[in-house]
């Protein structure tokens, strides 16, 4: 479901937090399309939680074919959240969290509305 729409389930005041996320995936989603032409479909790009569920949506959804490796994939993602969050490319590793007490990218240090 778009992050949007579900806002008027939880109300704005218990979105804080669950909408940065949300916000988060949908932003990586269009750089991935955007650059490398990966559309992933919203209910696969809902449940990302760790860099590891990214990289194997870009293998498994990626236009080309044959579909990019794994360490491809990982690379690409590195460059799209340095890039676009300031996290250092080494610390983007397929088990760090994007969220919480892994790479924090909805956290108000990194996250830009």
């Amino acid at each position: 479901m778009a992050w949007w729409l579900s806002l008027g389930k939880r109300g704005w005041g218990s979105c804080v937090g669950i909408c940065g996320a949300d916000i988060v995936r949908v932003k990586i989603a269009m750089a991935l399309w955007k650059v490398h032409a990966v559309g992933v479909p919203d209910e696969e790009r809902d449940r990302w939680e760790v860099v590891g569920d990214v990289i194997r949506s870009v293998i498994v959804h990626a236009e080309r074919k044959p579909s990019p490796a794994e360490a491809e994939a990982l690379f690409q993602i590195r460059q799209i959240i340095a890039n676009g969050w300031g996290v250092h490319p080494e610390e983007i590793k397929p088990e760090a969290g994007l969220f919480g007490g892994g790479l924090e990218l909805d956290g108000p240090e990194r996250f830009r509305w």
